[in-house]
């Protein structure tokens, strides 16, 4: 799959030195993939989560770190959106909401 915004990755990383060692293998998995649908992709990710019929949220380093993005499975592309703790996810779930929002009203 085409990862874009993976910018938004290394800026976290430089922040949370910590995350790098476990963004770098997630990275390896989803561009070394091509995941037809949320279901095959759990498959590999167990954890994911689809939020609001938009966003597919990827726990990162034991539930430390979440990876919001958005998927394409019929272009086999994933938008890195957001990137953040676990305490700051779930202080920014009023965001999630209205970009969902955006996004149904524009469909």
């Amino acid at each position: 799959m085409i990862v874009i915004n993976k910018e938004l990755i290394a800026k976290f990383c430089k922040k949370h030195a910590s995350a790098k060692k476990s963004f770098e293998p997630l990275l390896k998995i989803l561009e070394n993939n091509a995941f037809s649908s949320f279901k095959e992709l759990t498959e590999t990710f167990k954890t994911a989560d689809y939020v609001y019929h938009v966003f597919t949220i990827f726990d990162v380093a034991g539930h430390n770190y979440r990876m919001v993005t958005v998927i394409d499975y019929d272009f086999l592309v994933i938008e890195v959106r957001y990137i953040w703790t676990h305490e700051e996810y779930n202080k920014k779930q009023s965001v999630l909401k209205r970009e969902a929002k955006k996004y149904a009203s524009n469909k």
